[in-house]
This record gives structure tokens, C-alpha cells and sequence, in this order.
């Protein structure tokens, strides 16, 4: 549960940011497109453009137009929950740092197919916005070197998510569109490199960074800024983020 406190010494604290979405017919998730939508605001980013955060799982906010709150935003797959976990079962380290072990295996491409055909007949039916990381495991890559399952594992997680950004902006072949990455995974080269080779050419990729923005915080940072819409009784989600019925604020407010 997230909580955010807003001027300490009178006690008013924010918690419980999806239970009015859910409420609504939301799935509590993601809550924090809004806030992406002000970054580009505030950046001057041309729209449309998009933010990417790979965190343990990827999701993709597309701004369309700063006038309204004409903003698409859905998880698109695994982030680094899959290679994270691969490593830590294999090694002593918490992830592949700078993506460099990956980078040094080869990719198994049957099991890869395998595992792509499996992931697509699984999930076709679901429509979900959301997704946590036990939609997914490792399993398929058992059998594997630690370098080529890593390697096998980073190349599953980009084709999944350069397939779906490239569904999600379909209407926008002709144009190009900025993606900003922010997560964890920015620093992920061999998954970055894995998911720009798998893109649509229209498509280019800026870290966080370029922009000014630190990609450790940008989704810690939302919070901040939907404790303060709904202290504000402003709307944090919204159909085209969340699935709710209509735009709601949430956060529960206790005030001393």
C-alpha cells in the first residue's frame, strides 16, 4: 500500500490510491500515467509521445494531446522480473548488471519461439491492463547456461514488449514517436539494444536522463503528485488508463 504524507507537522497523509478505481470498475492500476502526462507538460515534449517504464513489469503511457486527458496507458509485458529472477537463481547478484552476462550468451531461438507461441496462445484471450509478475516465469529457459538463459530470457522479454508497443501505436506508422524509458530496466543495454531491433523504425528511444528526468524516481515521484489531485478532489485514473468506469481521484485522507 502506498502512502504519502503531505505537510508533516499537521499529520495529513494520503494511502490507499486504488480503492476508488477499483470501486469504479477499475483494475487499481496504472495510476501513473497522470503524472506522466505533466512530466511531458512540463518538458515540452512533442506529442504524441510516449513514456516506458520497465520496472519488474513494463508499461507504456501514450500522451496524445495536453488539452484533454486523452492518455492510453497499459502494461506491456514482463520488465526485469524474468531476467532478475534467472539471475538470482543462478548467481549471487540481484540482477545482470548493465545487461553484460546476457550479452555474452546466445540466444536458444527454439526455445525462444516456444516460448513466444506459448506466451501468445496464453494470453490472447486476456485483455487485461494490468499485469504482476506472476503472469510469468522462467521455467522454459531450464536447461540452459546461465549466460544463454539470460541472453534467451532478455531477448523473450523485448519481443514482447517491442510487439506490443508497436499494437498499441499502429495508428502512428507514419509519424515519429518519442518513447522515454525510465525503470530499472533503462539501464539494461542488452535489453534496450533487443528491443529497439524488434521496433517499427518510427519509433526512437530516449533515456530518461536526456530529458532531466531521473529514471530511479519518476514512478515513486507520481505518488507524490497523486496525493496532492486527490487532496485536490482531482481525478488520478481514468477508462483509458485504468478501465474505471469514469475519471475518479482516489487516495483516502486522514487528517489530524
Amino acid at each position: 500500500m502506498e502512502i504519502y504524507c503531505l505537510n508533516y507537522q499537521k499529520k495529513k497523509i494520503v494511502f490507499n490510491f486504488r480503492k476508488n478505481d477499483i470501486k469504479n470498475g477499475g483494475e487499481g492500476a496504472p495510476l501513473t500515467p497522470i503524472f506522466h502526462k505533466y512530466l511531458m507538460k512540463s518538458k515540452e515534449i512533442e506529442l504524441p509521445a510516449c513514456i516506458l517504464n520497465i520496472g519488474g513489469i513494463s508499461n507504456l503511457t501514450l500522451i496524445r494531446n495536453l488539452d484533454n486527458h486523452e492518455i492510453l496507458s497499459k502494461d506491456v509485458g514482463p520488465g526485469n522480473c524474468l531476467i532478475n529472477a534467472w539471475i538470482q537463481n543462478h548467481t549471487n547478484e540481484k540482477f545482470d548488471l548493465d545487461g553484460k552476462i546476457s550479452n555474452r550468451g546466445k540466444i536458444n531461438e527454439i526455445i525462444l519461439e516456444q516460448a513466444l507461441e506459448t506466451h501468445e496462445s496464453n494470453f490472447q484471450k486476456r485483455n487485461n491492463i494490468s499485469l504482476d509478475t506472476n503472469d510469468f516465469d522462467i521455467s522454459f529457459a531450464r536447461g540452459l547456461n546461465l549466460e544463454d538463459g539470460a541472453a534467451t530470457l532478455t531477448a523473450f522479454t523485448a519481443k514482447i514488449i517491442s510487439s506490443k508497443i508497436s499494437y498499441l501505436l499502429n495508428e502512428y506508422d507514419k509519424k515519429e514517436i518519442k518513447i522515454i524509458i525510465c525503470g530499472g530496466g533503462r539501464n539494461n543495454k542488452s535489453l534496450l539494444k533487443q528491443i529497439k531491433l524488434n521496433s517499427k523504425k518510427n519509433l526512437s528511444f530516449h533515456n530518461s536522463e536526456d530529458f532531466q528526468l531521473n529514471g530511479d524516481f519518476i514512478e515513486s515521484q507520481a505518488f507524490g503528485y497523486l496525493a496532492i489531485r486527490s487532496v485536490l478532489s482531482l481525478p488520478i485514473s481514468f477508462p483509458s488508463t485504468t478501465g474505471c468506469s469514469a475519471p475518479c481521484s482516489g487516495g483516502e485522507i486522514i487528517k489530524s
